[in-house]
């Protein structure tokens, strides 16, 4: 009995992990002081040029990042 409740307790706690990360924490928004610096990095982005690859772009050289688009 003793191991069943051990059991389902690290069930439980995997069960609400997999919640706050898929669920709660996919939602919060990163602010750029957050986000480690890339000054003299390289990044080639395909579909850089429109999109959703656009702002990955835009938010990557606020960064600090060379951007090659291809």
């Amino acid at each position: 009995m003793k191991a069943f409740l051990i059991w389902s307790y690290f069930q439980l706690i995997g069960v609400w992990k997999v919640l706050e990360e898929q669920i709660w924490d996919r939602h919060r928004s990163l602010k750029s002081s957050q986000l480690p610096r890339m000054i003299e990095k390289t990044i080639v982005m395909t579909g850089g040029n429109r999109g959703i690859g656009f702002e990955a772009v835009k938010s990557l050289l606020s960064l600090g990042c060379h951007i090659i688009i291809g």
